[in-house]
């Protein structure tokens, strides 16, 4: 199961990819991480979304 926070700031519910890694960086400045699910291959990860 996957929540999706849309602009609304309201939670809705929407059958996702069952992703288990995701890349997680600052935009200008910060630290990059590879977050993996522990336990699995890590080898479907979430797609890039990038904000303004």
């Amino acid at each position: 199961m996957v929540f999706i926070r849309s602009r609304s700031k309201s939670i809705n519910w929407r059958p996702e990819q069952a992703y288990n890694a995701v890349y997680v960086s600052g935009t200008n400045a910060g630290v990059a991480v590879n977050v993996k699910r522990t336990g699995s291959s890590s080898n479907n990860p979430a797609p890039d979304i990038l904000e303004d």
